[in-house]
């Protein structure tokens, strides 16, 4: 006990000695405080920019209470000095006298600022802060007064602003989604199912479109080149559709060539060749054709779709045709 006491006599002489470079302060906001209470302690270290501090650990100090809340070491320049702080939230549920006992903090002037410190360094000094005391305290009961009756239940005024709030909320919500199945229900109620996609045969799309293109009269206006590229397209397309080829991307030989594997189009190999190549004359060998070979054309483009529909089509015929009287 006496070894103690001496100990902690030469740390306290120690801190007089190196009060001016180093202060270090514990404290509590109150002496006194209700089991349960928060005990708010502070640990404040204040010292010149020229002493380094290694920052306690306190949590095992501390454990003469409930340990609420322990904030990690704050330091921050005032008034030209260094301050560390270190806060910490306690409490008490019973009734006792708390003994917060001095916290120890290690310290030594430095030779450059970025030196660092070590806790088992030998040339370490210490300071201690003083020990806090509180008292942690029932409430007091005088069992010599008179029982009190319970007081009535506080009655809290309506809050007629908060009110309308909430009744306006509710009728925008409720109005939002009563419209919102109104329209759903007449969406419902409109909603008509498309019907199929009707799909034409090739042979009657084939004639529909030459039936246009005769009505649009390209060549009697001076477009022939525009009208056998029209009227060819409109045939090799129907080739596409009728027998699968890709006659729109193949050459007059090409789609001659692969007609023939078609056994439907059997009947159609020689004047589809003429047809075709008529057409190339005009379009890329700038040959003006007679009349008659632009009506040649069409004719030979519906004998072309008649001759391989799948119903065929009755159509007058060419005058090549009619038989001798």
């Amino acid at each position: 006990m006496v070894k103690r006491l001496a100990f902690i006599f030469l740390l306290l002489l120690n801190a007089a000695l190196f009060g001016q470079d180093i202060k270090v302060k514990s404290s509590t906001d109150t002496t006194s405080y209700k089991v349960g209470d928060y005990i708010n302690y502070t640990l404040r270290v204040e010292y010149n920019k020229n002493i380094g501090i290694i920052p306690p650990l306190i949590k095992d100090s501390l454990r003469v209470a409930d340990i609420i809340k322990l904030d990690t070491a704050v330091t921050k320049e005032e008034n030209g000095r260094m301050v560390t702080t270190i806060h910490a939230v306690l409490s008490k549920y019973d009734s006792a006298v708390v003994n917060i006992p001095p916290i120890a903090i290690k310290y030594r002037t430095l030779q450059n600022p970025d030196e660092k410190l070590f806790p088992n360094d030998s040339t370490l000094k210490t300071i201690l802060c003083y020990p806090v005391t509180v008292l942690v305290h029932t409430l007091q009961v005088n069992p010599q007064a008179e029982i009190k009756d319970v007081k009535d239940p506080v009655k809290v005024p309506l809050n007629w602003l908060l009110i309308l709030m909430w009744v306006v909320i509710a009728s925008v919500v409720l109005g939002t989604a009563l419209l919102l199945w109104l329209w759903f229900k007449k969406t419902k109620e409109k909603k008509v199912t498309a019907p199929p996609e009707i799909i034409l045969p090739a042979h009657v799309v084939a004639l529909s479109a030459l039936n246009d293109l005769d009505k649009k009269q390209l060549w009697q206006k001076g477009m022939v080149k525009e009208y056998h590229s029209e009227i060819t397209e409109i045939i090799r397309a129907y080739f596409e559709r009728k027998f699968d080829l890709r006659a729109l991307e193949l050459t007059t030989t090409e789609v001659n060539l692969q007609l023939k594997e078609k056994p439907e189009a059997a009947g159609i190999i020689n004047i589809t060749n003429d047809f075709l190549n008529n057409a190339d004359l005009v379009k890329f060998a700038k040959f003006k054709p007679e009349n008659s070979v632009n009506e040649e054309m069409m004719k030979q483009a519906l004998d072309i779709v008649n001759r391989t529909a799948d119903h065929v089509l009755k159509v007058p015929p060419s005058p090549q045709e009619v038989p001798n009287a």
